[in-house]
Parts: C-alpha cells; sequence; structure tokens
C-alpha cells in the first residue's frame, strides 16, 4: 500500500510542478520535471531512498523559484505538497523494512490516512492563496474535489476496518 501511495505521490508532485511551469510558458522545465518524476521513481524502486531527499530539495527551490518570478501559486504549492508527502513515505517504508509484519497494515493504513488530511490541508491553504489572489481556477477546483473525496473515502474505510 505504501509503494503505491508514494509512485502516485512522485507522479503528483512532480507532474503538478511541471505542470505549473507549463502554465509560465516554460516548456524546458516541463520536461525537466517529468525526467525528474521518471528517475525519482526508478530509484524508489531501486531502493535509492537518498534520492527522494535530493528530488524534495531540487523540487522546494524551483517552486520558491516559480513563486518568486510569480507563475500560477496552486500548482507550485500542490508539486511541494505532493513531493514532500512521498519523501516522508520514503522514510516511512524505510521504516517498516526493520518493522516486525505483525500490525504492519494498520500502521501504513493510518499513516497513509493521516499524511491524506495533511495535503488536503495544505491544499485548502493554497486555495485560499488563490482565492486572495484572484487566481482560482476550474482545473484547481476539480483538484481539490478529487482530493476531498479521496480523503473522506479515506476516513470511512478507516472507521470502518478498526
Amino acid at each position: 500500500m505504501t509503494n503505491i501511495a508514494l509512485s502516485i505521490s512522485i507522479i503528483l508532485g512532480t507532474g503538478f510542478l511541471a505542470h505549473g511551469y507549463s502554465l509560465a510558458g516554460i516548456d524546458i522545465f516541463t520536461r525537466w520535471f517529468i525526467a525528474l518524476g521518471v528517475i525519482w521513481l526508478i530509484a524508489q524502486y531501486s531502493r535509492l531512498d537518498w534520492f527522494s531527499a535530493v528530488a524534495l530539495i531540487l523540487v522546494i527551490l524551483t517552486a520558491s523559484l516559480g513563486l518568486w518570478m510569480d507563475f500560477h501559486a496552486g500548482w507550485l504549492i500542490a508539486g511541494s505538497i505532493f513531493s514532500l508527502v512521498a519523501w516522508d513515505l520514503t522514510e516511512f517504508r524505510r521504516q517498516l523494512r526493520t518493522m516486525a509484519k505483525d500490525g504492519l497494515r494498520g500502521v501504513e493504513r493510518r499513516h497513509i490516512t493521516r499524511l491524506g488530511f495533511l495535503a488536503l490541508a495544505g491544499l485548502i491553504f493554497a486555495t485560499l492563496l488563490l482565492l486572495v489572489r484572484e487566481q482560482f481556477t476550474l482545473d484547481w477546483g476539480i483538484l481539490l474535489l478529487v482530493m476531498s473525496i479521496v480523503s473522506l473515502i479515506q476516513f470511512i474505510v478507516g472507521a470502518r476496518v478498526k
């Protein structure tokens, strides 16, 4: 379950950053973020956990650069949030390798649920920022709706399974 959430987070993190730079018309960075996502996925499946920290630093630096250059803040913040989630899941997966197998599914499920709610809170904060800056768009609203539904499903499933 952690590997699936990790892969999705890497794809969303680098994909949202690529989309943010694409909206600004900087296609070279768009291709660079796609390549970073592919390399990050390969590194994770090769158990090169250190690469996650390097990728997170690169994402945060380029997202900060994009915010400084006044690009669409929502996609850059969303990319940073999901990259941070991917980094956390990498560290969590590393810790899971040393734990006993008893009760591991419950620990995984609770951790991923908490991360989902944390990501949703970050996206809500970004939405408030976008509303203030008058940059709220339909595609951002759809992203927020999808994340809300996913978080609600996680909460319902987590409450039923306990």
